[in-house]
């Protein structure tokens, strides 16, 4: 039985959108001769008409403020702009020790792995670092390591490849 409910619907659903699109093309068709123009009266009638001007179709009323209310602006108005609550200039001298290549920690490449030019996968790769080799550590980011290259440059390896 739900079957046939379902199939009765459809049915109907669609002999509506039928005479729907029936009478529309119907109604469409219309007076199919258009009817004939003066051009003299029309392009007379362009010529002389004018912009009317605009008039607004509302009017807006503002009251004075309270007395409270025009202290509240008379101050607001005179205040003075806050100072900067934040000074972010240095107190103190900081020392920062300097990681070379001779006196930093070492990490052995386990295989050949892309040495990048960022600590990402889709950073260009620089140079291929061979199994065995020997590079400084110059630093780490997340799971990448920065190396120092024996041309003097440095590169970035996925930690997994390393060995410290």
């Amino acid at each position: 039985m739900p079957r046939r409910k379902s199939f009765v619907r459809t049915l109907t659903v669609g002999a509506v959108a039928l005479v729907g699109v029936t009478g529309s093309a119907w109604f469409a068709m219309g007076d199919r001769q258009p009817a004939p123009v003066n051009t003299t009266t029309a392009t007379a009638a362009l010529q002389q008409s004018q912009t009317p001007a605009l008039k607004p179709s509302y009017l807006v009323s503002v009251r004075a403020p309270t007395p409270e209310e025009q202290a509240q602006r008379d101050a607001l108005a005179k205040a003075k702009p806050a100072q900067p609550v934040i000074d972010l200039t240095p107190r103190a001298e900081i020392e920062i020790a300097e990681v070379t290549p001779d006196t930093g920690p070492k990490a052995r490449v386990l295989s050949d792995v892309n040495v990048r030019s960022g600590p990402s996968s889709s950073t260009a790769t620089l140079t291929i670092a061979s199994a065995g080799s020997e590079l400084p550590v110059l630093g780490q980011q997340g799971s990448w390591t920065q190396v120092a290259l024996p041309d003097g440059g440095n590169g970035w390896i996925a930690s997994k490849f390393l060995a410290q």
